[in-house]
């Protein structure tokens, strides 16, 4: 993948200005810098889209296609740059220009794609698709003024349209090679295909030229770039000359004029029918537009649309892309040939619907005169459906006549949307919890009593990078200093902030918060380790002395620790209080010391006694690592700068490298077997890389000990092995195997069962 230079980067920025300003950057004003800096940073994520889509298409992985009639996406560049992995080089870059990224950020227009929690719910879900590394499109309508700007004028609030893109969006792609027809009004003629069979045609319709505008989606520094399609109206006879020549000016522009209102709104008032059948017309036009243009893309690299399912998810996000179910009925069977049957049993393997509302009179209905006036050949189809589901009704509570005006999706004159999405999908969720439960109990109840395998809840969320990381940086840094990074790309590590949160024991936790940094600083940091994440393997005399050493008045362990709370317990510590998780416990620290004093015979050790600390000096380095290396052979590695570790082998394989930039590190297993031919072979692999090698050994390095190669290899100074670290010995000590290598010994005693490596630069 393409790393970002920030040299050349630079470079683009200035030319930018220049190609599109005819200016320099010392020239230029805030709005043609952004505009600059956002075409920058797409030259970048455009390898990494194109990569993304060729890498999709050569798994054939399976595609949702997300369509909403809103995505609230929010500023793009700033969200850009925080997902993209070269975003250090891009401020720096910016900077060094003299540039102020935020007041450069501050320039771009929120584009006016969505309003409310339906939109941003929507853009939130495509940040984390493609965070996730899952292939998705969202599908909406590329609005000229979203719903409009406030503005107080002589006291009084005043709408005005919201003109987005009056300087353009530098983040979207035209794409007229994948634009298609829509079709408006009109009626359905039966014709006879050439096996006499019945086609339905739609003839004396208006159309539209449906064209695509693509926009990045980048995953969180994972070099995954999905993409948002939002579909712009043309005109397919942009004017009509000879009208005009006649006078008819009106006649002459109505092609284009009924593209162009199509997309200039979002929700326009529907309060007369006019409005009412601009929305229909709306929703029609992106969801036919995405679902004839996901359609042709699957035929592209398979044959059979039968299976069209396994490759092809339509997410149907509230009601108003609910015509997509009829929309595929229409293809499956007008394009492609298929039986009724057949089509259906495809489509609700395909739809799945998401819904936003537990009030019924808010459930999206349409008049079906102007249903059935405007989209004619989709009416037919739905009332096909309505009419085989009644059916259904009838057979499953037959005379129950309450039911079917209950479940109808056609009834009283109305289009019923949410009846067709339920009824046309393999999947029902509620956005949150309660919300499902009263869906099933209450709104939809009847529904859920005759499919309750359909129902399900995804709880809405919105992504913690946008208005976390990227919206409090300052907060974002401590929260990440408190618990790690992982709740970056996964929240449920947040819950590990609830022994910070406020309630009965924060004085005992502040205290203790306070205080335990006396017992993680320098050679004491893994003891704490050890205590904290490696309970069961803790000598309980070992905490109580690192709290007596550290001076500790106050600690808090998980329930779940029994064996510190035993230790705790059986040392006189006395418990103040708890949560539903965590036990603060006041440590008595002369009963302690009494205590610790009797067992060891007024001799026992410090806590930076009993397990040993070496120093490894590697030329060049910048950056210091840490290992902890155990009595059984496992290797960790420490991360100093949040007190926690993770394992890097259990002490079971027989080999295991890692590269850490200036140095290699190495364990192996060599209890039984010693230094084999196969694992010799291994370290001469890692020899030709020319680095400085940490060797860890389950047995010391010993003459006679099926080690000899290996030793007379080090002896005659033609290895880049520069430590040697072996457990299993009978006392820790450390020897010189040359001049330069020495080999440091670990027992495998339960008091002395860790040792502590530091790598430093020399």
């Amino acid at each position: 993948m393409k790393e970002i230079n920030k040299e050349e980067f630079k470079k683009e920025i200035e030319d930018y200005v220049k190609v599109l300003f005819r200016k320099t950057i010392k020239e230029a004003d805030q709005q043609q810098l952004f505009q600059a800096v956002s075409y920058a940073v797409k030259d970048f994520i455009v390898d990494q889209w194109m990569a993304t889509h060729k890498t999709y298409e050569e798994k054939d992985v399976k595609t949702v296609y997300y369509l909403s009639m809103e995505f609230l996406m929010g500023r793009a560049l700033g969200n850009m740059i925080i997902n993209l992995k070269g975003n250090k080089e891009i401020k720096e870059a910016v900077e060094e220009l003299g540039l102020d990224l935020d007041v450069i950020e501050d320039q771009e227009p929120d584009a006016a794609l969505g309003n409310g929690g339906l939109g941003r719910l929507a853009a939130c879900f495509l940040d984390s698709l493609s965070t996730l590394g899952y292939s998705a499109y969202g599908c909406g309508i590329r609005y000229k003024y979203g719903m409009f700007k406030q503005a107080i004028e002589n006291g009084y609030q005043v709408e005005k349209p919201d003109d987005w893109l009056k300087d353009g969006n530098p983040f979207e792609i035209k794409r007229p090679e994948y634009a298609v027809e829509v079709k408006f009004g009109g009626y359905v003629a039966i014709r006879k295909d050439e096996n006499g069979k019945d086609k339905f045609v739609q003839e004396n319709y208006q159309s539209v030229r449906a064209v695509p505008y693509d926009m990045p989606i980048v995953g969180y520094q994972n070099n995954v770039v999905n993409t948002l399609r939002i579909w712009d109206a043309e005109a397919i006879d942009t004017f009509n000359l000879s009208s005009f020549d006649k006078g008819d000016y009106q006649k002459a522009v109505e092609q284009e004029n009924l593209a162009r209102t199509i997309c200039e709104v979002l929700y326009p008032n529907d309060n007369h029918m006019a409005g009412k059948e601009l929305r229909l017309k709306q929703q029609y036009f992106f969801v036919s537009a995405s679902v004839q243009l996901a359609v042709a893309k699957y035929m592209e690299n398979h044959d059979d649309i039968r299976k069209i399912h396994e490759k092809v998810c339509f997410q149907l996000n509230d009601t108003h892309p609910t015509v997509a179910v009829a929309e595929l009925m229409r293809i499956l069977m007008d394009q492609y040939s298929l039986e009724w049957d057949e089509a259906w049993a495809i489509t609700k393997k395909t739809c799945a619907y998401t819904n936003h509302t537990i009030m019924a009179e808010a459930l999206e209905k349409w008049p079906l005169e102007l249903f059935s006036r405007l989209l004619p050949r989709i009416y037919q189809i739905v009332e096909e459906i309505n009419r085989r589901f009644i059916l259904e009704i009838q057979s499953a509570y037959p005379g129950d006549y309450g039911k079917v005006e209950r479940m109808a999706i056609i009834y009283d004159g109305q289009v019923k949307m949410a009846h067709l999405a339920i009824v046309g999908s393999f999947s029902v969720n509620g956005v949150a919890r309660l919300h499902t439960e009263i869906l099933k109990n209450q709104e939809l109840k009847d529904f859920y009593l005759m499919m309750p395998e359909k129902f399900n809840n995804k709880t809405n969320g919105i992504t913690q990078r946008r208005f976390l990381l990227h919206g409090n940086p300052l907060l974002a840094d401590w929260v990440t200093k408190k618990i790690g990074d992982e709740w970056i790309t996964d929240l449920s590590h947040i819950n590990n902030l609830a022994v910070y949160a406020e309630d009965e024991l924060m004085y005992g936790i502040r205290e203790y918060d306070a205080n335990i940094c006396l017992a993680t600083e320098g050679e004491r940091e893994y003891l704490y380790h050890i205590i904290t994440e490696n309970d069961s393997n803790a000598s309980g005399n070992l905490m109580l002395g690192i709290l007596v050493n550290a001076k500790i008045d106050y600690i808090v362990v998980r329930k779940e620790y029994t064996g510190a709370k035993a230790a705790l317990n059986g040392g006189g510590c006395v418990e103040v209080g708890q949560t539903d998780n965590y036990i603060l416990y006041y440590v008595n620290q002369e009963q302690l010391k009494e205590d610790l004093y009797h067992i060891y015979d007024s001799d026992w050790k410090t806590d930076a006694g009993i397990c040993n600390v070496e120093d490894v000096m590697i030329k060049g380095l910048t950056q210091e690592q840490q290992f902890l290396f155990y009595g059984d052979g496992r290797l960790d590695e420490f991360n100093n700068d949040i007190g926690e570790n993770r394992i890097l082998c259990d002490g079971s394989e027989e080999f295991y490298s890692k590269e850490y930039g200036d140095y290699i590190v190495c364990k192996i297993d060599n209890q039984s077997q010693g230094i084999t031919e196969q694992i010799m072979k291994k370290i001469e692999s890692e020899e030709r890389k020319k680095k400085p090698i940490l060797l860890f050994l389950n047995r010391p390095l010993i003459r006679g000990e099926k080690s000899d190669r290996l030793l007379d290899w080090i002896e005659e100074g033609n290895s880049y092995i520069q430590a040697v670290y072996a457990e299993n010995a009978d006392e820790s000590r450390k020897d010189m195997l040359t001049e330069k290598v020495f080999q440091c010994y670990i027992t495998n005693n339960v008091a002395e069962n860790a040792l502590l490596v530091q790598v430093r630069g020399e």
